[in-house]
């Protein structure tokens, strides 16, 4: 899972805040990372394998100049761990740069293509061919934007990508498909980003991009267009969330411990959420005929203390199954009138997001619970509830996982009360979740009591 972050701006030295953002996307994992900027005409490119402080270090990746450029961290899909293979990538002549996170499915046929109409291609990566596309488009005298988007109509696959040129020196283009991406806009840059706690701490607002849509980003501008078509699009503006910029360790050795200490807050957080959404989501629940609970990982863990509960207390035919294998195991099951509550941290989870796409024209309620608004699953669903834990930068799920527990311990009992079945027992259910932050915090007052 690799992570994207461009900048481009009105003053120079962003390569060190491209850099600071980097270290913000390293719980991604990754074995490379690079950054690239572009000044005076000229591409200035660094980059290889090792963890980004070492490599920093090594090749001073904060030193490049310039006020526009991408960075990546990588985790390799397509050829090994290297320097060679390290993001960003280049075309022939370094008049493109390119980082891209996700997997092109045609990439050998694309390489064959370009090779034999004489491209020099470096790298083992299927991210390559990317830039070569776009080169060859520039050869026919399209600008950097339709040359891109001529380009990115040709890969079969996913992928979020970021693209820069020395011949645009304040430009950035961005896009995605099946792949997170979110842009940011301050009245003195744009940025792109794999994921919002890399934002810098200023920006004023966020633009989430969609599946084939075009991001083209000046400093403190965004022009958003169809990949499909090259029509004009209209960019959805919304506020930041304080609450993703306090993705800081403060006091604590690492982001893990720091985000199990926040669990009494966070259970706080969900017990105190407005009913409204809750409502909305539970009497959609109630007026199913069956619900699917489907996630990856700790959310499916979820899934199953969720399904559990809807059957024990709302008496709501519920079953949980793990995301990547839901059509083989599920989907056949699936009718009118069933619904699927798709679980995941991130909203980006890709076997839930699969799910949900395949089941767009149908008549299955779709529904979300999500830590991340304005992420690829809201958009995919009727009905979401959002988790109130704020970010999450541990790899093990921690926090978030007991705000879905605690979450789905409402629902069940408002679905229970909705359709007017072992009322004493959800209103119980209800009442005691109160108590759920305290204890969690008198049980972590006694970290320090364990030998």
């Amino acid at each position: 899972m690799c992570g994207i972050f461009g900048l481009t701006s009105l003053f120079s030295g962003v390569a060190n805040i491209i850099f600071d953002s980097l270290k913000k996307l390293e719980y991604r994992g990754y074995d490379s990372v690079g950054v690239a900027t572009v000044s005076g005409g000229t591409v200035y490119l660094k980059k290889d394998q090792g963890k980004i402080v070492e490599v920093a270090e090594k090749i001073n990746l904060e030193s490049l100049p310039g006020r526009c450029g991408i960075g990546h961290t990588r985790w390799a899909t397509h050829g090994a761990p290297s320097k060679e293979n390290a993001h960003p990538v280049t075309d022939c002549n370094g008049l493109v740069v390119v980082v891209h996170n996700g997997v092109i499915e045609n990439y050998l046929e694309l390489r064959k293509k370009l090779e034999s109409a004489g491209h020099k291609i470096r790298s083992r990566t299927d991210s390559e061919v990317i830039a070569h596309l776009i080169e060859e488009h520039m050869k026919l005298g399209l600008p950097f934007e339709e040359a891109a988007r001529r380009a990115l109509l040709m890969l079969k696959g996913s992928y979020a990508f970021a693209a820069i040129s020395p011949l645009y020196e304040d430009t950035i283009i961005c896009a995605r498909m099946e792949s997170p991406l979110i842009v940011g806009i301050s009245s003195n840059y744009a940025c792109c980003s794999s994921d919002i706690p890399a934002l810098p701490r200023d920006v004023e607002r966020i633009v989430p991009i969609n599946d084939g849509e075009i991001a083209v980003l000046k400093p403190g501008f965004i022009k958003l267009i169809s990949l499909s078509s090259g029509s004009a699009l209209t960019p959805r503006f919304t506020p930041v969330d304080v609450f993703y910029q306090a993705a800081e360790k403060g006091k604590h050795p690492h982001y893990m411990i720091k985000e199990i200490f926040e669990e009494p807050q966070v259970a706080l957080n969900v017990v105190k959420a407005p009913r409204e959404y809750i409502d909305n989501l539970s009497r959609l629940i109630a007026s199913s005929n069956r619900v699917f609970l489907v996630g990856c990982g700790t959310s499916y863990h979820a899934c199953m203390y969720g399904s559990h509960l809807l059957r024990l207390l709302a008496r709501v035919e519920a079953y949980s199954a793990i995301a990547s294998e839901f059509q083989e195991s599920h989907a056949e099951l699936l009718s009118d009138g069933d619904a699927v509550l798709a679980i995941s941290q991130s909203g980006e989870t890709a076997d839930v997001l699969h799910i949900l796409r395949s089941l767009q024209s149908s008549r299955i309620k779709l529904l979300a619970l999500t830590n991340v608004m304005g992420s690829s699953i809201t958009r995919l669903v009727s009905s979401y509830v959002g988790l109130y834990a704020g970010p999450e930068i541990g790899v093990a799920a921690t926090k978030t996982y007991i705000a879905q527990l605690v979450m789905l311990s409402r629902i069940a009992a408002r679905t229970s009360m909705l359709k007017g079945v072992n009322l004493d027992l959800a209103r119980e259910v209800e009442s005691s979740l109160k108590a759920v932050p305290q204890m969690i915090q008198q049980t972590l007052e006694t970290n320090d009591l364990v030998a």
